[in-house]
């Protein structure tokens, strides 16, 4: 995901969030205490959301797709109870549907492809230990931070064996 298509994701979640709030003012009291508390609780989730997608986590593009939803229905609740089609929620509506459309495209399906192992044993910059490729451990090395070793005596040198081996 570039970056214009985080931004657009930031400015989306504004424009939604902003016409949520100018829908809430024509609430009337407890409605509108319940709205602003709603609108705080989407801000606290999408910024989690947000952290994800900045991961590039698949489970990032979950929780903001989960949260345009609610928004959506928060929206039509809103309008049930104000009866009004006006600005901020046609702008809400369109704005909810972009970044419904815009999370759901984020979401990576998993693919197969055949992994090079340019070594018998695998460690990581940051730790200790070095393991065989199939060991639980190794799989959880970030590419960024493998080291591969050709055989047992060159990893030994750096690292001392997991109980894997």
């Amino acid at each position: 995901m570039g970056a214009g298509k985080y931004f657009a994701l930031d400015v989306l979640l504004l424009v939604i969030l902003t016409s949520l709030v100018v829908m809430a003012f024509g609430l009337k009291r407890i409605a509108f205490l319940g709205e602003l508390v709603i609108v705080l609780v989407l801000i606290a989730v999408s910024f989690i959301a947000l952290i994800g997608i900045y991961q590039e986590s698949n489970w990032g593009y979950g929780l903001m797709s989960i949260l345009f939803g609610v928004i959506l229905l928060d929206i039509l609740f809103v309008f049930y109870l104000t009866n009004k089609i006006d600005m901020p929620f046609v702008i809400g509506i369109l704005a909810t549907a972009i970044g419904l459309i815009l999370t759901i495209t984020g979401i990576q399906k998993p693919h197969v492809t055949t992994a090079y192992m340019p070594g018998k044993y695998i460690a990581s910059k940051t730790g200790t230990t070095y393991h065989i490729p199939k060991c639980d451990w190794a799989k959880k090395i970030r590419k960024q931070n493998r080291v591969w070793f050709a055989d047992e005596e060159e990893a030994k040198k750096r690292f001392k064996a997991h109980s894997c081996i």
